[in-house]
This record gives C-alpha cells, sequence and structure tokens, in this order.
C-alpha cells in the first residue's frame, strides 16, 4: 500500500495565504508544507504506457512540469514577471517496472507510475475506468522543517488505450495533458479552486468565449478548457507558496477578516477578487482561513497578484457543496459526510467603512485593507483534523448542452450526479 488515507481526488506568515495551500501546519503557524528549495526530484517508472514509450511520458511529463515552473504573471503592457520559483529535477528512471508487490521499496522516492494494466490504482481502492491520473501525498512529510520527503502520481494507462500517439493535438490526450499540469499542481502542495463554480453553466455552454475561465485547479477537467495552461488565479496560488521577489514587490493584495454573527472568525468562506475590465479571466480566489487547521476559527483572507492602478471588486460566497472528499478545498470537505459552510449567498466586500465596492491599490507591494465584515450565521464549530490524502482527477467532456442541470450545483438541484474516486462531476 502506498501509506495514505485514501480520501480521494492541496512561506510565509498568516494572512499570506491565496488559492490555497494542500497541507498546512497543523500546530496553527499558519506555514503550509512546501518542497525543500521548491524542488521536487522525480523518478519515472521503467517503460513506457500504452502506446508511448518511456522516452515520450517522461518528455510529457516534463513538459507539464515546466508550465509550474514557468509561470508568472502580466503587468499592464503584457510585460511578464515570473513570480514563482520552483523546479522539477528527474532523479532518474528505475531498473524495473512498478507493480504491486514491488512498489513499497521505492516509496521513500517521488514517483511517477506507469499503471499499464489499473492493478496498482485497483490495489488503492482506486477504479482505474474513473480517474487518468492520481497523486498520493502527505504520507511522508517532516513536521519541524515543513518540507514534503516523497510524493507518488500514477499514470493509469487504460485511459490512454485509444489515444492516438501520431494525434498529440486530440482531445482526450490534451485533457490527459491538463490532467498531469492539475496532479503536479497538486504535488507541489496546490489545493484545488472554485473559482467560478457559479458560472460553470455558462463556461461550458460557450467554451470558445469562456475557455480561460477555469483554474487548472478547479475540480473538473473540462474538454476545451485550456486547462494544459494556467489560470491567474493557479499562478498566484503557487507563486504565493513559492515566491519570487517580484511576486510581492510588483504586485499588490487586497486583505481583510470575515466574522460570523458570534464575531469569531469565519473560516471556509469562498472569496474573490474580480477585475472590473475582465471579471472572469482574470479574477483571483482566496478561502478564509485556509492557511490553518480546521476548527481555527480564523476568518482571515489575502489574495495576491492584484495589478496596480487597475479597479477590482471583492465579494465573499460559499464554496461550492458539491466540492466535497476528493474534490474538497482546505479547510474542510475531505471528511466522510463533511461539507462546505452553506446558509449564505455572495455578497460584496467594501472598503473605507462601507463606502467604497470597487478597490484599487496605487503602488506596486501595497497591500490595501478592506472592511471587516459580519456574515449573519455564527462561524460554526470544530471540524475533523484533515489526514493525508489522494488527489485523482477524471478528464471530462463538457455536456453538449448545459440545459437540464447545474454543473457544479447544489446537490439538491442538479441533475444526473457522477460522483468519481477522483471528483465530483454534475452532468445535465
Amino acid at each position: 500500500m502506498l501509506g495514505c488515507v485514501c480520501g480521494c481526488f492541496l512561506l510565509l506568515p498568516r494572512l499570506l495565504h491565496a488559492g490555497g495551500p494542500w497541507f498546512v501546519d497543523e500546530k496553527g503557524s499558519g506555514v503550509p508544507y512546501t518542497w525543500a528549495g521548491g524542488t521536487i526530484i522525480w523518478y519515472a517508472d521503467a517503460g513506457g504506457l500504452g502506446a508511448f514509450s518511456g522516452a515520450e511520458i517522461i518528455d510529457q511529463v516534463k513538459k507539464a512540469f515546466d508550465v509550474w515552473m514557468n509561470a508568472g504573471l502580466h503587468l499592464p503592457g503584457m510585460v511578464k514577471v515570473n513570480t514563482v520559483q520552483v523546479s522539477a529535477v528527474l532523479g532518474g528512471i528505475l531498473k524495473e517496472k512498478l507493480t504491486p508487490e514491488n512498489l513499497m521499496k521505492h516509496l521513500n522516492k517521488t514517483l511517477i507510475i506507469y499503471d499499464e494494466d489499473g492493478s496498482i490504482l485497483t490495489g488503492e481502492g482506486v477504479n482505474p475506468q474513473d480517474v487518468a491520473a492520481v497523486t498520493f501525498l502527505g504520507a511522508k512529510m517532516d513536521p519541524t522543517t515543513l518540507h514534503h520527503l516523497a510524493g507518488v502520481t500514477v499514470l493509469n494507462g487504460l485511459f490512454l488505450q485509444d489515444v492516438d500517439p501520431a494525434n498529440p493535438g486530440g482531445s482526450k490526450y490534451a485533457r490527459f495533458l491538463a490532467t498531469l499540469v492539475h496532479e503536479f499542481g497538486h504535488l507541489f502542495n496546490l489545493d484545488h479552486s472554485a473559482l467560478n463554480w457559479e458560472n460553470i453553466n455558462e463556461i461550458v455552454s460557450d467554451i470558445g468565449a469562456f475557455g480561460k475561465a477555469l483554474p487548472t485547479m478547479y475540480p473538473v477537467i473540462v474538454e476545451g478548457g485550456g486547462q494544459e495552461t494556467l489560470h491567474v488565479d493557479d499562478v498566484v496560488a503557487i507563486s504565493t507558496l513559492y515566491p519570487r521577489a517580484d511576486f510581492t514587490s510588483k504586485f499588490c493584495a487586497f486583505a481583510g477578516v470575515l466574522v460570523g454573527s458570534d464575531s469569531l472568525g469565519f473560516q471556509g468562506a469562498h472569496v474573490v477578487a474580480r477585475p472590473v475590465k475582465d471579471p472572469m479571466t482574470f479574477a483571483i480566489s482566496a478561502v478564509s482561513g485556509n492557511a490553518l487547521p480546521q476548527g481555527a476559527a480564523d476568518g482571515s483572507y489575502i489574495v495576491r497578484g492584484i495589478l496596480p492602478g487597475e479597479k477590482y471588486t471583492l465579494s465573499y460566497g460559499k464554496i461550492n457543496p458539491a466540492f466535497v472528499m476528493e474534490s474538497s478545498l482546505q479547510p474542510y470537505g475531505d471528511e466522510e459526510g463533511e461539507t462546505p459552510r452553506s446558509g449564505f449567498e455572495n455578497a460584496p466586500i467594501t472598503a473605507g467603512n462601507g463606502k467604497a465596492t470597487t478597490v484599487l491599490c496605487n503602488a506596486p507591494g501595497e497591500t490595501v485593507m478592506m472592511d471587516t465584515i459580519q456574515l449573519e450565521i455564527p462561524s460554526g464549530g470544530t471540524f475533523q483534523a484533515k489526514n493525508p490524502l489522494v488527489s485523482a482527477s477524471t478528464p471530462m467532456a463538457p455536456p453538449a448542452t448545459a440545459t437540464g442541470g447545474s454543473p457544479g450545483g447544489d446537490p439538491e438541484t442538479k441533475a444526473g450526479a457522477k460522483k468519481t474516486f477522483g471528483c465530483t462531476f454534475v452532468l445535465p
């Protein structure tokens, strides 16, 4: 066994969270786990996968890691600024093909496993018909240094059975590549993103117009969604965990606190900053209190990566109640029966004692403090401690039409829910 609890498909002092880390210090320091030096040293399985040679698969793995390594934001004038300091280094190729029988002796390394027939996934309780790739993280961590020491991503050969290597631009292969990028985001310790979940019906109905609106770390990989490249939300999340100096010196931030009706910090609300000029493509999200363990009653948030001089609106709301278990977001949602808080709807976050509904920062590096907002419901009780998790992705095509259901909507209003080991998909 891989030594992780199979929950299924993740720096800096307090207040420096955005997008979200997957694993945080359980002692409540507000510091997330990272890889030492921002570097993952990974080892490739022996042989190939499906119709692809070992060299071809290694090349695709490197390209997926490169997406994160080259992440950056654009200043006005389309000047790209590299904002993240991460790397992924191939440590070597194993001399034997990994199988359920020999896997245990290699688990001291970070592995990219080629599960040709799905037997490794099956041994871990994962239905290989449901996933394209699975990331196991959290079994090997150093609580003193807050460093991950090893992780595993399993690539499912069954998903690639009918993929034509001569047509790498085919939609199924493109979704597989998007899945690789998603899973390596988890391997770097990124959580999911719920950005634009309220608009998912509109997005899948007109993917041509809104194909850049879904983050790579959204719990669903959508055909044509462009998730093989990073959304601004993804870039901000990885840059917050592994920042270059330019990330904090050339961009701004909005920060504030949400409290419940009991005046305790409201942990687990979804906070979104939307630029007035393009409110979907360049939106950035955060989750209040997601740098602290569950039950911390911390309602602080900070949204980084803000362009100086640009007007934004901020709002808070609930996280999609369908995002539970393997599709969950820190600080809750991964325990059986546990769901994100509900009972409140989207509402604006103001600044200047309620005087401003739009806000901007005037100078690079500035942090603009927003009004403290009190919700009409209490902050809630104590949540169970977060366990080491599994993240698995299942790339899915969008429905032919967006009628008859609400993809990613409330469980009581959705139609045709499909729950897989990797994500909760809701299709008309």
